[in-house]
């Protein structure tokens, strides 16, 4: 019975989330129009209303400023198709002039890459860590206790913001933030977003 009140909880939440979505993109939708480069655009203005930050215990501001060094770590422990998509945002933000370290924790990363992100964050003054976790598995999973750890130090240590790439219940562990951003989706134009809200227009 339990475990019936668990799945109906979690099916509730996810209905929640999808409406208002839905609530948020028809609230966005420009007038239609017959620009061929327009779905895209659609998709883009609908992704932006999607990002939502959580959390800013940082008082932060977005973008971020341009005169701080970043680093950006993308930790997806999905594998085949799912993680090749979701590297893309990777490449996004090596396109950002001051992002001085870009990296990505695939499903099988090792504790040795740990201690290289490790060395390598130690120069960045923000460091944004992107989470991808599936809304169907995010209560049964767990990252690997090295990069959970890995994780805490940074967020003890220096400015941290983490992105759940997906819903977010996956930003709960991570009380130490300096903020927490959620976009509801890990899909390519969702990346764009999340990507332009937090450095701006990008080339």
């Amino acid at each position: 019975a339990q475990d019936d009140a668990q799945v109906a909880q979690r099916v509730e939440a996810a209905f929640s989330r999808a409406w208002q979505l839905k609530q948020r993109a028809m609230q966005a939708m420009p007038e239609p129009a017959s620009d061929p480069g327009r779905p895209r655009d659609m998709a883009l203005q609908i992704a932006r209303t999607a990002v939502r930050v959580l959390e800013n215990r940082g008082q932060l501001s977005f973008p971020l400023p341009p005169d701080k060094a970043l680093g950006f770590l993308l930790v997806n422990p999905l594998g085949d198709n799912a993680y090749t998509k979701t590297t893309q945002i990777v490449e996004r933000f090596q396109r950002g002039e001051r992002v001085a370290v870009a990296m990505a924790f695939g499903p099988d990363a090792t504790e040795h890459q740990g201690q290289a992100a490790r060395e390598a964050f130690a120069a960045c003054d923000t460091v944004v860590i992107a989470l991808v976790i599936k809304p169907f598995a995010w209560h049964a999973a767990r990252l690997p206790d090295w990069q959970v750890q890995l994780i805490e130090d940074l967020c003890a240590s220096q400015t941290v913001v983490i992105v759940s790439l997906g819903i977010e219940e996956t930003l709960q562990p991570y009380t130490h933030a300096a903020a927490l951003i959620v976009t509801e989706s890990d899909a390519p134009v969702s990346q764009d977003a999340v990507t332009e809200y937090l450095l701006g227009k990008l080339p």
